[in-house]
């Protein structure tokens, strides 16, 4: 579990460009962990 949070936050840090992005992200992180 803790693998897949930090390689989730590693990518969500390459993937975040624009801060609009950032609630995609999130949005796909917490449906992730569900």
């Amino acid at each position: 579990e803790e693998l897949v949070k930090k390689s989730l936050l590693a990518g969500a840090k390459n993937y975040i460009v624009k801060p609009l992005d950032r609630k995609k992200v999130l949005e796909r992180i917490s449906s992730a962990l569900k």
